[in-house]
């Protein structure tokens, strides 16, 4: 007896000028769950309000051009696909999100999200999975906002001029077993984040743990010219580990700490962070090196800080004892490239004086900045000789490009 499946294959429903679907709507209207709504070349409008869909669909452009999609909120309640498309939503809403999001998995990638100063990118209500990657979101209140319950990725993404955050994330744990993984890599954040009242972070991550363990992971990522902080990551129960990261230029008020980035723990929890092998540059905040121009670990937090280097601003400040090993540090006060060993903490306890690590082009401008190490350098294969690179050598001090 042979059985015939009762699941028919996914259609795909053209939409275009000459195509069986003049405008999107349309095409959405008549999907079924699993359908690809591929657009063709142009600007479509959605006409306003959320654009629900109703059933688990890939929302696809294709041609030569962007497809722009103006006045648009999407809004899913199922497994969601999102590719090749510009979201650009009502200017006349001030609050609105592009996409919005309360389903089961989320993929989204090659999506320019075009906003107006008080909208919203895409917020994530609740996923079990989030792929997001190769997008770019400029110019608004808030980048990407999400919570979610099973692994996410986000990844080689461009976060431009967000006045609030441009990414506030949430993971929480699998409540039935398995642990929340968060890949935060390849990322490029620049000019985001309060500085008025609320003093938000350009990134924020955190964990809300429903008892299980939460993985974050943080690499390859350029955090530059954060208006409060560079990035703020809350751990309860976790693993933390930041490596290959350029922190420049980050600057936040007088009673913000840690203006590169900031770790902080519940005072009852037994989270970990590794820190190794970053680049922090010119960040800058409070008015005392105690304030932790560049890093600063709270309490409740277990933490491995090795292989950095710390340039144009004070190292760190902390609530608890580090793991503090080779590291290459310059006073927050000397404007000239000396960089010398400071005061330790924590096991070992030993600073690399590596002098001026010969970066090939140092600047604020981290965009056009190259933090790479020239020939000669003392950082390179500097680092502890327990660690060693892919080529099988010592540990460089400092980031290491992709």
């Amino acid at each position: 007896m042979v059985l015939l499946s009762a699941v028919a294959a996914a259609a795909t429903l053209h939409v275009g000028v000459g195509q069986p679907y003049a405008t999107v709507q349309d095409a959405i209207g008549a999907a079924v769950d699993g359908d690809i709504i591929a657009i063709d070349d142009g600007v479509y409008d959605l006409a306003g309000g959320d654009t629900v869909l109703p059933v688990s669909l890939t929302l696809r452009g294709q041609g030569a051009s962007r497809v722009r999609l103006e006045n648009a909120s999407l809004f899913s309640y199922d497994d969601l696909v999102v590719t090749g498309v510009t979201l650009a939503p009502d200017v006349t809403v001030r609050s609105g999100a592009a996409l919005q999001f309360s389903g089961g998995g989320l993929e989204v990638r090659d999506v320019v999200f075009d906003l107006s100063p008080t909208q919203l990118g895409m917020v994530v209500h609740h996923a079990v999975t989030l792929h997001v990657e190769g997008c770019s979101f400029r110019n608004g209140s808030l980048g990407l906002a999400g919570v979610v319950d099973g692994d996410a990725t986000v990844m080689h993404n461009r976060f431009d001029g967000f006045h609030r955050q441009a990414v506030w994330f949430a993971g929480r744990g699998l409540a039935g077993g398995g642990a929340t993984s968060v890949v935060f890599e390849g990322n490029t954040i620049t000019h985001s984040g309060a500085r008025a009242v609320v003093h938000e972070a350009a990134v924020e991550l955190n964990e809300q743990t429903s008892g299980e363990p939460f993985t974050l992971t943080m690499r390859h990522n350029r955090f530059c010219g954060g208006m409060a902080r560079g990035a703020k990551v809350g751990m309860d129960v976790g693993a933390l580990v930041v490596e290959d990261n350029l922190f420049v230029g980050n600057r936040g008020n007088v009673d913000v700490d840690g203006g590169g980035l900031v770790v902080v723990g519940d005072t009852a929890g037994s989270a970990t962070a590794q820190v190794h092998n970053n680049t922090f540059w010119g960040n800058q905040s409070g008015v005392w090196e105690a304030e932790g121009h560049s890093l600063f670990v709270g309490e409740g937090v277990v933490a491995d800080v090795q292989n950095n280097v710390f340039g144009l601003g004070s190292a760190h400040a902390t609530e608890v004892p580090l793991v503090w090993d080779y590291n290459a540090t310059q006073p927050y006060w000397e404007t000239d490239t000396t960089y010398t060993a400071t005061a330790a903490q924590g096991p070992g306890g030993f600073d690399v004086p590596v002098g001026d690590p010969l970066f090939v082009s140092p600047s604020l401008d981290c965009l056009r900045a190259d933090f790479s190490l020239a020939a000669g350098s003392a950082a390179i294969d500097g680092g502890n000789s327990t660690m060693l690179d892919a080529d099988g050598s010592v540990r460089d001090v400092g980031a290491r490009p992709r």
